[in-house]
């Protein structure tokens, strides 16, 4: 018998051999065929300058015919690694890169990916790309050479050395993904590259993990004394474009601003007069976050102008209540209606004061804020001010010109409807988001980039323990959950409370996520027993009537938890996913006891999903 079990393993693995070695050599004659014949249709994702929203550039993003297994760039370039044709296969992506860039026109710099060893090899210095360069009529010098994090380099001093031939024909260089693979701090010092691509991991918690702020913060500061300019990838959200902003990056990228397109020309790209909300679940400045749409377009004042010129246009306008004053388009001051009232209601103000220039009365210190402001930020701003000054209007600036000016009673209408719109969508119970708001934000992720988990989450045998104890504590049992699920939150990790004894949770798909949930059903399993009355407890659960009115035993209560590891753009919908996870949650609850279904099948990826309103 064990000879027999023994033969049939190794034939088993003869036979998987076989098949691998199959598959490489189709992979090979795929490969091989799309070298050819230039099979290659580049992708151009928009960078952008995030104080102007002014397109910077565009990285190009290789791809094979959609029919074709290599489609995606891991594939394509998993398979020439591996077959040693890394260089035939870049050739072919550098040339059809620029020769549509140049077709299309697009603006700014041609952010080309480049394996570091193929930078190295001599081949790749024969000035090959210099010479596409010239045929699509492009400057070097709007070219950047992005070094990918694929391979780890051994050889420092060799590829500086390449580094610095590439910069005599005018290229630039960038290191990609900060912090992942080969591109660590060593890199950043040795090569000086002109940018610094962060990596996705840390730009995603910037807006509520202190250590990834810190750690950028840190980067940026660096990058400052070597004369580099740092790149945000994976902006996805209007809080990460808030904190990016705040930390003093300049360049961003990812699907907040612009999905890889062949065309990119027929996106529309908003520009300076349209700026990328930074706050709230929407990208356009419509959203409830938004200060702009609170600016008041009041003509200001010049510095120069005689004060009894200034108080004229008050004593016109009894709803005039400031003025600020403002001197080649910057501000400079304000100028407040109590305060030039009052100063000219003294006797022989306007005979004696009357000619001189405002700037001698305004006031010097107004709160001036830029035009990206989030608006919880603007209120936080708004009430420390002193007393004397808690209502004054707030003047907004658009790259350091005057823009407007926001009245404190219309910022505090604003906040009060958000904090009641919250509360309409939230859960009444826990507090936690409701129906609406997971939607939303199912959606939200599903458009992004990055893998994540949706876990739906159900007590076993509530209905039981609820009829048995009562409202009160089948209360308490659901806010014991809640608590657990608040506990076990991380990074940009999202619960949401469906309602009942349903929950949904949304994390990043990092590793050891499955060992959490895990203890995560433990913990929730340790504590609900404190809900039970003693004797129970020692019964091993209670008896009570089941749904057919026949008295039952139920065993203590218990989690069934779906998950379904989603992949972007693989579902059409937020239903689409909710309903594999809810099915993976029914397979879970067959089993007594905590239960953990994974959904482990493979989804193929569908068309991008239409954003939402």
């Amino acid at each position: 018998m064990l000879e027999i079990g023994e033969n049939r393993v190794k034939r088993n693995s003869r036979m998987m051999a076989v098949h691998i070695e199959e598959q490489s050599d189709s992979n090979l004659s795929e490969l091989k065929h799309i070298i050819k014949n230039k099979q290659i249709t580049p992708f151009y994702q928009p960078l952008i300058d995030l104080r102007t929203n002014h397109v910077f550039g565009y990285e190009s993003l290789a791809r094979a015919p959609k029919t074709s297994p290599l489609h995606m760039p891991d594939q394509l370039f998993g398979v020439a690694r591996e077959h040693q044709m890394l260089f035939e296969t870049e050739r072919v992506c550098r040339e059809r890169a620029i020769q549509h860039f140049s077709e299309q026109n697009l603006r700014g710099k041609l952010f080309l990916n480049v394996d570091p060893y193929c930078l190295m090899d001599p081949t790749f210095r024969e000035g090959t790309t210099l010479g596409m360069l010239e045929r699509a009529h492009i400057k070097g010098s709007r070219v950047v050479i992005e070094l990918t994090e694929h391979s780890p380099v051994d050889d420092i001093t060799e590829l500086k050395k390449a580094v610095r031939h590439y910069r005599e024909m005018g290229f630039s260089i960038a290191l990609d993904d900060l912090s992942a693979g080969y591109s660590n701090l060593q890199l950043m010092a040795e090569l000086r590259p002109e940018y610094i691509k962060l990596d996705k991991y840390f730009i995603r918690k910037l807006p509520d993990n202190r250590v990834a702020q810190e750690f950028v913060r840190t980067i940026v500061n660096l990058a400052k004394h070597i004369d580099c300019t740092i790149i945000a990838e994976g902006i996805e959200t209007d809080e990460i474009l808030c904190e990016t902003r705040k930390l003093g990056i300049h360049l961003g990228q990812g699907y907040l601003i612009g999905r890889p397109e062949a065309r990119p020309d027929d996106i529309p790209v908003r520009e300076v007069g349209e700026p990328l909300c930074t706050h709230g679940q929407t990208s356009h400045c419509a959203g409830e976050a938004c200060i702009t749409n609170l600016i008041h377009k009041t003509p200001p004042c010049n510095p120069g102008d005689p004060s009894e010129q200034v108080l004229s246009r008050f004593q016109k306008d009894a709803r005039l209540l400031a003025l600020p004053v403002v001197e080649k388009r910057r501000t400079v001051g304000m100028v407040l209606r109590e305060d030039i009232l009052m100063h000219f209601s003294l006797p022989f103000t306007r005979e004696l004061h009357g000619k001189r220039p405002i700037r001698q009365i305004m006031q010097r210190n107004p709160l001036i804020v830029p035009a990206s402001t989030p608006i919880e930020e603007l209120s936080e701003l708004t009430t420390n001010r002193p007393f004397k000054n808690l209502y004054s209007p707030i003047i907004v600036d658009k790259e350091n010109e005057y823009s407007g000016l926001i009245f404190v009673h219309d910022l505090l209408e604003r906040i009060t409807r958000m904090k009641v719109d919250l509360a309409m969508e939230s859960n009444p119970l826990t507090r936690l988001p409701g129906n609406t708001a997971i939607e939303k934000e199912v959606t939200r992720r599903l458009q992004g980039t990055s893998p994540f988990i949706l876990s739906y989450f159900d007590i076993d045998h509530f209905k039981a323990f609820n009829d048995h104890y009562g409202y009160k504590r089948g209360d308490a049992m659901i806010g014991l959950l809640a608590n657990v699920l608040k506990e076990s939150k991380s990074g940009s990790c999202f619960i949401g409370h469906i309602g009942g004894d349903d929950f949904i949770m949304m994390c990043e798909k990092q590793d050891g996520w499955e060992a959490r949930i895990r203890h995560l059903m433990e913990t929730f399993s340790g504590r609900a027993k404190e809900l039970y009355d003693e004797e129970d407890i020692k019964a091993g659960g209670i008896t009570t009537k089941n749904r057919a009115g026949e008295l039952c035993c139920f065993p203590v209560v218990s989690l069934s938890i779906g998950a379904l590891p989603c992949l972007p753009e693989c579902f059409s919908s937020h239903l689409e996913a909710a309903e594999i996870a809810v099915e993976m949650k029914r397979k879970a609850k067959k089993t007594i006891g905590n239960r953990l279904e994974i959904d482990r099948r493979s989804h193929t990826p569908k068309k991008a999903l239409p954003e939402t309103a």
